[in-house]
């Protein structure tokens, strides 16, 4: 038996075509990380104490929020990428390889002449904008550049150029930083 759906309306169609969620996505998630990492970085009493984490895991918390409602309501899809079942083993793994790694890295830029560790400084103080970094560039950056960008491109042009294409741009990403930050 064939059941007949009924066309949806232009506007519906319009909004959730792939260029289009790829660009209202990005626009609006780029917005909200800008205002989580200008908030926590020059809000009073934020900077440099162990509150400035926390509110970045609050304002990851709540892009994580808008980022399902999102895809529920604008996209029209049901979540799956933030789906619950299972989501406290991925969250101890991920947590796990992600210092393991963030280690490797600070040791081989170290054993390659490009950083040094003198101590602790500032105290525990110096922590907490790195950790704040960390959550920020990490959960934002996934979910801008997977979680939005790939997927509308991997819809309009297949896996492959999808790939490439998100990949240059977060490669031109960090090289920008790089040169913004020497």
């Amino acid at each position: 038996m064939t059941v007949i759906q009924p066309r949806r309306g232009l506007a519906l169609r319009i909004l959730r075509y792939p260029l289009t969620l790829l660009v209202l996505g990005f626009v609006l998630f780029t917005v909200i990380y800008g205002l989580v990492a200008v908030g926590a970085g020059t809000t009073p009493g934020l900077r440099g104490s162990p509150l400035q984490p926390l509110a970045v895991l609050a304002g990851a918390a709540l892009a994580v929020w808008l980022y399902k409602l999102f895809q529920r309501f604008v996209e029209g899809r049901e979540d799956a990428e933030f789906a619950l079942a299972g989501a406290g083993a991925e969250l101890g793994r991920g947590l796990g390889i992600g210092f393991v790694l963030f280690c490797a890295v600070v040791l081989v830029t170290c054993l390659a002449g490009g950083m040094r560790i003198h101590g602790l400084g500032h105290g525990i103080g110096a922590l907490w904008p790195m950790l704040t970094m960390a959550i920020i560039s990490g959960l934002f950056e996934e979910l801008l550049f997977r979680g939005i960008a790939f997927r509308q491109l991997e819809a309009l042009l297949g896996s492959w150029a999808a790939l490439a294409l998100t990949t240059a741009v977060i490669v031109n990403n960090k090289k920008t930083h790089q040169l913004t930050n020497s």
